[in-house]
């Protein structure tokens, strides 16, 4: 079985061990850093002097881009490291509360109608045992049909995870939800597990950023262990005394030493391509848009887009003046057409941006754009994950030397999971 830590595959660090990290994003940084704070002997091995990943926040002539993550969901893991690195987190606009979903061309913050609310309330009161590597889909149209899944779970999982309900586990991504479903415990009762309706005192809710962006966190962990990253070419062969992980993506290339039968697990690993659009409107242009943090879009409105964030709304400092918008939109996903493969490159770029307005009912045009092409951005949680890495863990164990696996493809897939795991790792190493 995986090991007790969700998240982390392979034998937990042991004291006295050198270890030796491969890739510096976002997971590479933060179990680096945290394992450093605990006394370890700490080295960061990458092939590319980037850090950070995917997340990347450039300052432009109308206001700020993000490149992936725009914000984090708060907790007190990262109260706790951005009080050690000095960080001060942002949090997000009050203005940015409501949701928004399109449906029939527009934005509603509830998209059901009057009898396909009654029976999800029913539902909700109603229990949903779940069939083994039940995926969402299924699960959806068992409560509430093809509305429930059309407009509120595909959306929404399009939103957070960019893949269709159909190829994302419930028991993958949400194993206290789906644990509590087995139980026999109703709908309500089951969605309590995962949405508790206080957060930890003392600790900030929602969603917050930096000012300079979600980079100046990779940025300020970068710079922490500034004297621990090296070149790919000087990580030393492993031995008794040291332990080598694995913070890279599945497709990443590995040391030959690392066994093809391991390899062949993590080349089942697949990845959702996604395209980030980030759009500059003057802001007269576009004052009948309501207030909010953005509206996701269902595959049945006929749009490329999943959906559009209100940028200059959720976070102060993201444009330069009150004169503009902006806006970013995320296209793309696991199980739809490409649209970098089946159109030229000017050709995807004029859909996206027809697709904007016509979601938006704006007639301008913006007065900057940005995309970012991601081929393989985020790992899909399909139902078979949880055996994989069942797999994965006893190929680590049977290794003659210390290796283990910690990246968004490993059970936490949020900045928020994974920098709450590598603090666990860590607490668990130091009692050895």
């Amino acid at each position: 079985m995986q090991g007790d830590i969700r998240g982390f595959i392979g034998p937990i660090p042991q004291k006295g061990k050198r270890i030796h990290i491969l890739g510096v994003g976002i997971s590479g940084l933060l179990l680096g850093w945290h394992l450093k704070k605990a006394g370890f002997e700490v080295s960061l091995f990458s092939d590319s002097s980037k850090t950070g990943g995917l997340i990347h926040s450039e300052q432009r002539a109308f206001g700020m881009v993000e490149s992936a993550a725009n914000a984090v969901v708060w907790s007190k893991h990262l109260e706790q490291l951005c009080a050690e690195i000095g960080l001060s987190p942002l949090a997000a606009n009050k203005k940015a509360s409501k949701r928004f979903i399109l449906r029939k061309g527009r934005f509603r913050t509830f998209p059901l109608n009057t009898l396909e609310t009654l029976r999800l309330l029913i539902s909700l009161f109603q229990k949903f045992p779940l069939s083994k590597d039940e995926d969402f889909e299924t699960l959806a149209k068992r409560v509430g049909g093809d509305a429930l899944l059309n407009y509120l779970v595909q959306p929404g999982l399009y939103g957070i995870y960019a893949s269709e309900a159909k190829f994302l586990g419930v028991n993958t991504l949400f194993p206290g939800f789906a644990q509590s479903l087995n139980e026999n415990k109703s709908l309500w009762e089951a969605l309590k597990s995962v949405f508790p309706s206080r957060a930890p005192g003392g600790i900030r809710k929602g969603l917050h950023s930096f000012e300079q962006g979600m980079m100046s966190l990779t940025d300020a962990l970068a710079q922490e262990l500034s004297q621990n990253i090296h070149p790919i070419n000087e990580l030393p062969a492993p031995d008794e005394h040291s332990h080598l992980i694995s913070c890279a993506p599945a497709y990443a290339t590995l040391p030959a030493l690392i066994p093809e039968y391991l390899k062949s697990f993590l080349e089942k690993v697949e990845y959702a391509p996604l395209i980030s659009s980030s759009f500059f409107f003057r802001s007269d242009e576009l004052t009948h848009l309501p207030q909010g943090f953005g509206c996701v879009i269902p595959p049945s409105e006929g749009l490329s887009i999943l959906g559009i964030l209100f940028n200059d709304q959720i976070f102060d400092h993201r444009v330069v003046s009150s004169e503009y918008r902006s806006f970013t939109c995320i296209s793309g996903g696991y199980g739809r057409p490409s649209l970098t493969l089946d159109y030229p490159e000017q050709g995807w770029k004029e859909i996206i941006l027809q697709d904007f307005l016509k979601a938006t009912h704006c007639k301008a045009l913006p007065v900057d754009c940005v995309h970012q092409v991601w081929p393989k951005a985020l790992p899909v949680y399909q139902p078979a994950m949880p055996a994989l890495w069942d797999s994965l863990h006893q190929a680590c164990l049977s290794l003659d030397f210390p290796f283990s696996l910690f990246s968004n493809f490993t059970g936490e897939i949020s900045i928020r999971g994974l920098c709450g795991t590598a603090a666990i790792v860590s607490e668990r190493a130091c009692r050895g």
